[in-house]
């Protein structure tokens, strides 16, 4: 179970509700991802329970419509959008992909995951882009969309240690979406303008030598790779940074980004998705435009030059998420859910917090 789950279950438990999650350890190995969605139901199906409300994730959610039970269906990013974007062809983002991923996707994962979102009771989706998305796409009224927040872990938002050199931190899986393309060009624009800094890329989920590949080899010496770190590591690897980057094309509300903000290190990031949700450029973080480098470049090198700034723009951050934390947030969406299980209404004058 994620994070974020996690913390839905323990606010459901909270109220007295029994949460009963259906994973993969329950659903076990399937042949394909695409039998995941009734294996799940499978699983289910044996425990013999009568449930109160179904909440499922998008791309498992289908087989689970339509049985007298309300439904509401979560999405950390809605998957035909992000399909769209793919098509569009961003260089950074798109990769040779072979015919039968073009043919067959669509027919495994999109079409599933589009009767999710037209058949269920509400969709909680994790930013603004999806929610207006939703409406035009599958003509989603407001009272069946909400957009859920993530929280975070409060911390007393300690200053980084006083270097020489900018210290920045990707904490994120080493794949294009995360726009690590991007991120390479731009620390390779930074080391050409003279700029010293040392960088982190944690929690890639690859090899130091496959990242290393990637990465500009004239900064090698000057960056550390982390392939992967305990949950209990992620507030050292922020209270030891400077900046904290994420150059994505897609994301749904990112958890890294959430976090950082709570640490208060200064964000730099895209000006998409759940981002745009949590940031305003140059109130409490930075934005550009995706797949720009240049732009992050010069991000970078102003954060270099003034240190008194990017730390007022991590103090900000932190401000701005303070009624974030895990509590907070997952309270919230047990009220939703309450909602549903009370009246079959999602909650209107709701609808568009974010």
């Amino acid at each position: 179970m994620g994070r974020i789950s996690w913390h839905w279950r323990r606010a459901c438990h909270e109220r007295g509700w029994e949460f009963i999650h259906i994973g993969p350890a329950a659903v076990g190995n399937v042949r394909h991802p695409a039998l995941f969605p009734h294996g799940a139901w499978k699983a289910f199906s044996a425990l013999r329970r009568q449930p109160t409300l179904f909440l499922v994730h998008e791309p498992a959610a289908a087989p689970f419509l339509g049985k007298g039970v309300p439904t509401v269906v979560f999405s950390h990013g809605i998957e035909r959008r992000f399909w769209e974007l793919l098509n569009q062809g961003p260089p950074d983002l798109v990769s040779p992909m072979r015919w039968r991923t073009r043919l067959l996707f669509p027919i495994w994962r999109l079409l599933p995951s589009d009767a999710a979102l037209r058949g269920a009771d509400a969709a909680m989706l994790s930013n603004q882009e999806d929610s207006q998305y939703a409406a035009q796409r599958y003509r989603l009224a407001p009272e069946r969309r909400w957009v859920f927040p993530n929280g975070a872990y409060l911390t007393d938002g300690d200053p980084a240690p006083r270097r020489d050199r900018l210290r920045i931190l990707f904490l994120g899986s080493w794949i294009e979406r995360k726009g690590v393309r991007t991120l390479a060009r731009a620390a390779d624009g930074l080391r050409r303008a003279g700029v010293a800094a040392e960088w982190v890329l944690a929690g890639v989920g690859k090899s130091t030598n496959q990242v290393l590949a990637d990465w500009p080899p004239e900064l090698a010496a000057v960056t550390e790779v982390i392939p992967s770190f305990p949950a209990s590591g992620e507030a050292k690897l922020l209270r030891d940074c400077d900046v904290m980057v994420l150059p994505s094309f897609f994301e749904g509300q990112p958890l890294a980004v959430v976090q950082a903000m709570a640490a208060a290190r200064c964000c730099i990031t895209t000006e998409c998705c759940g981002q745009r949700d949590l940031i305003r450029h140059r109130e409490n973080g930075l934005l550009h435009a995706p797949g720009d480098d240049q732009a992050l470049t010069a991000l970078l090198a102003e954060c270099a030059r003034d240190e008194t700034w990017r730390s007022e723009l991590g103090r900000r951050a932190r401000t701005s998420v303070q009624d974030r934390s895990w509590d907070q947030v997952a309270a919230r969406v047990a009220d939703q859910l309450d909602a549903v299980i009370r009246s079959g209404r999602w909650l209107p004058e709701r609808a568009d917090r974010a």
